[in-house]
């Protein structure tokens, strides 16, 4: 306990002078009157006292130590959210989570995949498909018109529909601090997304979450609910850090990204390990 060493050197004091008036309860003499007695006593407490102030001083230097420790190895996590542009994932091959959110009290469902779904593979061969065209030479010009337009009008509306139904959020995660995270687990609307993963200092993860908005009404909003827990290397934890964003549709059917809460500044809730110097 924080306060033992005052309360036992208290104790310690006060034990001479009961004892004393309990023996002068069933003796004749009264050994307070005399003298003596206080000269040893004053002797006794200031060396009691100094013991204590000793021992209490030596406590508080432990658990200074202990707290500079605690920072030396506490990961502190940054996170980004953004939105990247359908290209993103048309010319990168990454791997995304895919969310479905639906009408039915925005519940949804997540899968991972590196595979880019039908209608995305469709802008890539209709965007190759226009690029590949403007390649070639002119040869007659009218025909060719004719033709980069309805390649074009083929990849602006394959687009379009892209637009209307997916949004692309990147999400990365940067320690700061100057210790690892370990146990590292992200939850999503309290789903798991990720197997547990550990961020050494100045270590990146970056996830990407491919929102099919496509049965989203007009208005409408779905709330997500990011929760980050992690311990530090002494397994001190966890560490719990939540953020929130949505996706809105509006009223031209775009997607738009709203950022409520990130973890900049992070509002973090430690359970640490019971230890002697924790109360």
């Amino acid at each position: 306990m924080k306060w033992r060493i005052p309360l036992e050197t208290s104790g310690v004091i006060v034990a001479p002078i009961i004892v004393t008036l309990i023996v002068s309860c069933v003796s004749p003499y009264f050994i307070l009157d005399n003298p003596e007695f206080w000269y040893g006593y004053m002797g006794y407490v200031g060396t009691v006292a100094l013991a204590g102030a000793a021992l209490w001083q030596n406590q508080l230097y432990r658990m200074e130590n202990k707290r500079k420790e605690e920072y030396a190895i506490r990961p502190y996590l940054f996170s980004e959210i953004e939105d990247q542009h359908i290209d993103f994932l048309a010319d990168n091959n990454i791997e995304y989570l895919q969310i479905s959110v639906k009408n039915d009290n925005f519940t949804f469902g997540i899968c991972a995949s590196r595979n880019k779904p039908e209608d995305v593979v469709d802008y890539i061969v209709a965007r190759q498909a226009h690029r590949d065209f403007l390649a070639q030479p002119i040869t007659d010009k009218v025909i060719q018109n004719a033709r980069r337009k309805e390649l074009f009008t083929n990849e602006l509306q394959c687009l379009f529909s892209l637009n209307k139904k997916y949004e692309l959020v990147s999400y990365c995660l940067e320690n700061h601090g100057a210790g690892s995270a370990v146990k590292i687990k992200v939850l999503l609307n309290e789903h798991p997304l990720v197997p547990l993963f550990c961020l050494s200092c100045a270590e990146k993860k970056q996830l990407y979450f491919l929102i099919d908005a496509d049965q989203m009404q007009v208005d409408e909003t779905a709330d997500f609910n990011i929760v980050v827990e992690f311990y530090n290397v002494e397994d001190f934890g966890p560490y719990i850090q939540e953020e929130k964003f949505s996706i809105r549709k509006t009223h031209s059917d775009r997607l738009n990204l709203i950022i409520d809460k990130q973890i900049s500044s992070p509002e973090l809730k430690a359970r640490r390990k019971p230890t002697n110097d924790n109360p």
